[in-house]
């Protein structure tokens, strides 16, 4: 199975769609935060567009749309907890033109992906997932983490429609000043995000210009930092393999089984650019 994985897409429906169309694969994963850009408060045509697509792609049985921060507010606009920067009635009315509340509920807020990659839009931080003591490594294993999180994915659907606070919508220090990391879909790769020994992550969110990695190697004594698509991955109980593929929808993700090869958009353009001057 040939999986693509599409971080944060903020508008750029075209770009995704183009991704799609150009490489083979069985299903695609979205990493969610569909809505908000930069001036777009201004440009309603877009913000159609994209609700148009949302509620057209969360209803094709080959994807998987995971739930993001800045989709939230539009989803549960009177939880005054969901609201999130870029976020505006005018927009949610307009987001409300094309999405109806069944096209809502086709968002998920984790996946499993194979037993090797937990995904979801801002990372699980052990914090709100395990108990862990201060100072020793987080330790767990992906099943055991999605228990937790499938049990707290269903208390967030009935807290947030009673218009309660949840740990999903818990923002990161840098943004809180609070002592808490942020939540599931809040949490900052560069500032809140920690390992556990066991468990691999694959999240969006958090911005960069380009894609990083946090891990622990098999006996490693310490959490490492990594700019750039190419790191060696080793599978084991006591590594941790942790990327965050936001960069602007630069590059996206392929999975095949047992690979995760990171791609650039760009080099997908000169691949078909090239193809056609030399093609008949």
């Amino acid at each position: 199975m040939k999986t693509i994985i599409i971080p944060d897409i903020h508008n750029r429906t075209r770009v995704a769609e183009y991704i799609i169309a150009n490489e083979k694969h069985d299903n695609i994963i979205f990493l969610g935060d569909y809505f908000d850009s930069y001036g777009d408060e201004c440009n309603l045509d877009l913000v159609r567009e994209t609700a148009k697509w949302f509620a057209w792609s969360v209803n094709q049985p080959d994807r998987i749309h995971l739930a993001g921060n800045h989709d939230i507010p539009y989803w549960f606009p009177e939880n005054r907890y969901a609201n999130c920067p870029g976020f505006n009635h005018i927009k949610f009315l307009a987001v409300q033109e094309y999405v109806q509340p069944k096209d809502w509920e086709k968002l998920i807020f984790f996946y499993n992906l194979d037993d090797k990659w937990l995904l979801s839009h801002g990372g699980a931080h052990p914090r709100w997932t395990i108990t862990h003591k201060p100072g020793v490594v987080a330790s767990s294993d992906i099943q055991t983490i999605c228990k937790t999180l499938t049990k707290d994915a269903e208390q967030f659907l009935v807290e947030i429609k009673k218009g309660e606070p949840h740990w999903f919508l818990a923002w990161s220090r840098a943004r809180s000043g609070t002592n808490y990391p942020g939540g599931l879909l809040w949490c900052d790769f560069d500032g809140d995000f920690h390992v556990m020994l066991g468990v691999n992550q694959l999240v969006g969110h958090t911005h960069g210009q380009r894609v990083r990695w946090t891990y622990y190697p098999e006996g490693g004594a310490r959490q490492l930092w990594h700019e750039g698509p190419n790191l060696k991955v080793d599978w084991g109980s006591n590594c941790s393999y942790n990327l965050c593929l936001d960069t602007g929808l630069q590059e996206y993700g392929i999975w095949n089984g047992v690979k995760l090869t990171i791609k650039s958009v760009a080099d997908l353009l000169k691949k078909n650019l090239i193809h056609k001057s030399v093609g008949p």
